[in-house]
């Protein structure tokens, strides 16, 4: 795939507008995974949301929301 078509996905599939960069300084990441959340399951209406992010966020994302008993 040349970098014409990839520029081309980016700009009519992907929707980065959520993106605020790097966390702020105040808060904490119950406080982002809950606006994720909110995010996610009240602001967006689409079939599938993609996510990208560090794999110690999405570790502590899914230790916090799976019961413990969850079989991964």
């Amino acid at each position: 795939m040349d970098s014409e078509r990839v520029k081309e996905i980016y700009n009519t599939q992907c929707d980065a507008s959520k993106n605020l960069g790097n966390k702020p300084l105040k808060g904490n990441g119950l406080q982002r995974m809950e606006k994720f959340c909110y995010m996610a399951f009240e602001e967006f209406d689409a079939d599938a949301i993609v996510a990208t992010g560090h794999s110690y966020w999405f570790r502590a994302f899914f230790q916090t929301y799976l019961p413990k008993s969850f079989d991964h």
